[in-house]
Parts: C-alpha cells; structure tokens; sequence
C-alpha cells in the first residue's frame, strides 16, 4: 500500500512539471509576442533589445526569489555519521524572510521605484521617444516578475524537491549499508577469532603428546600403545569409505563399556564449523571416567595431527574442532581401550552443507 502510494505521488509529481512547462510555454510566449509587436509597431530594435534584457531580468530574479520560496526542508539526525545537509534551506529561510521584510518595510516606495524605472527606460530609449515605454516596459518587469516567481516555486516543489528526496535516500540508503558492513565485518571478525582459538586449542604437538601421555597412572607405555594401536586402525585401507576413511573402523556404535561419545556441530558461517567432541561415562558412580585419564580420538586425515590424546577432566574428556565438513570419529575411551564411534554427519547441528561436504 505505502509503495503504490509513493508511486502515484510519482506520477502526480511528473503530471504537476508537465503541466508547470505548458504553462511556462503559454505565458512566456505571450510576453515575447507582445514584445515583438511593440517593437516592430515603433519599428525599433532597440526596444525589442531593452525590453527583452528587462524581462530576462526580471524573470530570473524572480525565478530564484520562487526557488527560495519553495524550498522543501528535510529533517536530519545530528547523532548520526551522516545527516542530511540543511544549509541551503537556512540559508533560503533567512534570505526569505529578509526579502519579505524588505517588501514590507518598502511597500509604499515601491510604486515610486516603477516609475524611476519607467523614466530610466525612457532615457535608455531616447529623449525624443514618445512610444509610451515607460508603462510598457514596468508592465513587462511586473508581469515577468510575477511569472518567474511562480514558475521558480511550481519547479521547486514538483520537481527539484523530488530529486532531493531521492538524492537524499539513496545516501541514507548508502549509509545505512555501509554501517550493516561494518556490522558483518565486526561479526565475521569476532567468528574468525573464535575459530582461531578453538584452532590453537585443538592443535597438539608432540611435546604436548608426550606430557599427556604421562599423567595416565605413571604408565607412559599404556597410552603410547593407545596411540599406536590407533594410528594403525587409522592407517587401514581394508573397507575403507570414499571421503570417511574411520567409518565402521571403530566398532560402528557411539556407546559401549559405560562410555559414550558424543559431538555437536555449530556453524562459525558458511563453509566452516565447530566441532565439540566429548566422551563420557554412562554410569558415573561404578565406573566413573577418572580424572587425568587418557582418551584417543583418531580424526579425518586432514587434520594434523590425526590421532589426539585428551585428558579427562571432572569425568569429561572434551575436543574441539574447526571443520568444514562431516566425519566419523573413532575413539579409544580408556586404557582397556574401549572401541567408539561417532558419525558427525548425525551430530545435533549438523546442515546439510555440513552432511554433504
């Protein structure tokens, strides 16, 4: 509604400026014939000349006077980067009143101002004219005058206010995409700080593999064992699934022993996701998962390295990732070394740009 409302103040504007131009054509050229005629009657180009410098004069002047007049105002949000600029309209509003007041204030001497200006275009003509060019040519001044006033506040208001408005909302348009910019900027900027943090978290190097490996009950063998048993089971090219490699390599259930493995996927943005992994015991009473304990988490390929080790804490033993796509993981959940798997593909979170990729 408001659309096709704004639309046929459009074509309401367009018709005003067609009809503002038959009449500018109408009037003006009947105080450009009469011109002609009083001059051709007295044969004389020379009135034609000052007659014609008169009405130019007059309905340029007054033109600018209407344009004033009609000069459309905008409000502007000062708090804002950008406002709308006002300046031409103060300036128009002062010039306005000035002009008015001056009117006012002169009102009287303005009859005596016409025929000083009678009297000069007399002299201007010649001391022998007696063609009347006194009343002649304050006619023109005052009827193109007119003209021109009433044309300078039509055009302003039908056509040159349109092109402001329009002007003026294609840069609050601008601005306001500059600032949604800025404000996916900011978000994309906060997302990549995130993911460089679960980055820096979930990378391990060796000297943080050996000191893992350590802390499982003073048994370093135990976990090195771990780890090699897993990379072999990562290294199998027996059964192996096109772009999954560890799928159905790991036993195929998330759950076994009173461990299970869980996992959730959340979209950083298009393209790239976090991955949380979390093993766990299911009976955290009689077969708890014990703090400091040592958990193997075998990934895709691509990630470097793909074999994790993972220390239980408060009965949890957590992962995070940054991937771009599904995966199965496989995981040795304690030192017995208690075979999971995880498809991520039904991990809660997971899109279908995340499944198919």
């Amino acid at each position: 509604m408001e659309v096709h409302a704004n639309n046929q103040n459009l074509l309401d504007q367009s018709e005003g400026v067609k009809h503002l131009r038959k009449t500018l054509l109408f009037a003006g050229s009947i105080g450009i014939v009469t011109i002609i005629f009083y001059a051709v009657f007295f044969v004389s180009f020379k009135i034609f000349a000052l007659c014609f410098i008169v009405s130019l004069a007059a309905f340029s002047g007054s033109f600018f006077i209407g344009i004033l007049f009609g000069m459309p105002k905008r409000k502007g949000n000062e708090d804002d980067s950008y406002s709308l600029n006002n300046s031409l309209v103060e300036i128009s509003e002062w010039l306005t009143k000035i002009i008015v007041g001056l009117s006012l204030v002169n009102l009287i001497k303005i009859p005596g101002y016409l025929l000083e200006f009678g009297e000069y275009m007399v002299k201007s003509v010649g001391p022998n004219s007696n063609s009347g060019i006194n009343v002649f040519s304050i006619s023109i001044l005052v009827y193109f005058g007119f003209l021109g006033l009433y044309f300078g506040y039509n055009y302003m208001r039908l056509f040159l206010s349109l092109q402001y408005r329009l002007v003026d909302d294609e840069l609050l348009t601008v601005k306001a995409e500059l600032e949604s910019n800025k404000e996916q900027v900011k978000v994309l900027e906060e997302k990549t700080s995130i993911m460089k943090e679960v980055i820096d978290k979930s990378y391990q190097t060796e000297n943080e593999i050996k000191q893992i490996s350590t802390v499982l009950k003073g048994d370093i063998g135990i976990v090195d064992d771990l780890r090699a048993k897993a990379i072999e089971r990562a290294n199998e090219k027996i059964n192996v699934v096109k772009n999954d490699p560890h799928k159905g390599k790991w036993g195929g259930s998330s759950e076994r022993n009173n461990r299970k493995v869980e996992g959730t996927v959340t979209e950083l943005f298009l393209g790239l996701y976090e991955v949380s992994l979390e093993v766990r015991s299911t009976d955290q009473i009689q077969y708890p998962l014990v703090d400091g304990e040592v958990v193997v988490f075998a990934l895709h390929p691509t990630f470097k390295p793909e074999v994790r080790l993972v220390k239980a804490v408060e009965g949890f033993a957590r992962l995070k990732l940054v991937a771009y796509g599904s995966f199965t993981v496989g995981v040795f959940a304690d030192s017995t070394g208690t075979e999971l798997e995880l498809d991520l593909s039904q991990a809660p979170g997971a899109t279908e740009y995340f499944k198919t990729h």
